[in-house]
């Protein structure tokens, strides 16, 4: 189990499946192309290769605070949970079930269960029938700032990124 710390509490990343897994963190840029800034943007990318075929994955990032609720805030590509108080926004995002099924070409959007679930702490990916020694990779990233925010949504649009650019970053800092 990984964690980042945020104003708001920890969240806790956790996986489980048959196999073998590694969990990096590494801070992005708190800025976006829009001119929004952030106080911290994180990315947690899990690598994981199952060691059986059909393996089951659970990839879950929760926010550690029972005080706090979030909502739920999809987007296109985005499946997304935020959280605020009177001095933070805070924002957890991963790709949709459509991302993860047109990267992977594991799902099938028709009969299978929707990937992610949501809870009022955070997101949980769920897959099934995984193949043994293929190496996979998922995100979540997590984005705070302090508010008011005269620029509206500035987490939201932090968490939004493509998995190929969160795992570009995290290989970039390994080289």
């Amino acid at each position: 189990m990984e964690s980042v710390e945020t104003p708001l509490g920890c969240i806790k990343f956790e996986a489980k499946v048959s196999g073998s897994t590694k969990i990096k963190i590494l801070d992005l840029p708190c800025t976006l192309s829009n001119g929004m800034t952030l106080d911290r943007v994180v990315t947690c990318v899990l690598f994981v290769e199952p060691g059986v075929d059909g393996a089951a994955l659970t990839f879950a990032a929760h926010l550690d605070n029972e005080s706090l609720s979030g909502s739920p805030e999809s987007g296109e590509c985005l499946d997304c949970v935020t959280w605020e108080s009177s001095n933070w926004a805070l924002s957890l995002g991963t790709e949709d079930g459509d991302a993860l099924s047109q990267r992977l070409k594991i799902l099938d959007s028709e009969s299978d269960e929707y990937p992610i679930s949501y809870s009022g702490s955070g997101l949980e990916l769920r897959l099934a029938g995984l193949e043994r020694g293929k190496a996979l990779s998922f995100h979540f990233i997590v984005a705070y700032k302090r508010l008011p925010d005269s620029r509206e949504c500035s987490t939201w649009f932090a968490v939004d990124v493509p998995h190929e650019l969160a795992n570009k970053a995290m290989h970039a800092t390994s080289a």
